[in-house]
């Protein structure tokens, strides 16, 4: 089961799929997600926060992937950097 702060990150990537925006507020975003305005705050102080959360997952995802291939420790730096942004 995923953690409350896993919840929030894919609800907020939910809206911003479906809305093609930010939700107007964390009180609507909170409301849309049948959680109380403080919960969201006991694990980020604004949308901002959030979304940083969520791009810092992305990017430790996309280097445990690349640094799992047999080829990493072979690579220099620029094809390590090359191999991070083309997965």
């Amino acid at each position: 089961m995923m953690e409350k702060k896993e919840q929030l990150q894919q609800a907020y990537i939910n809206h911003v799929l479906l809305n093609d925006e930010q939700p107007r507020s964390v009180f609507v975003f909170a409301k849309e997600n049948e959680l109380a305005e403080e919960e969201f705050y006991k694990y980020f102080g604004s949308f901002d926060s959030i979304e940083q959360s969520i791009w810092k997952v992305l990017l430790d995802t996309a280097i445990t992937e690349v640094k799992a291939q047999e080829i990493w420790p072979q690579y220099s730096s620029r094809e390590k950097v090359l191999s991070l942004l083309l997965l």
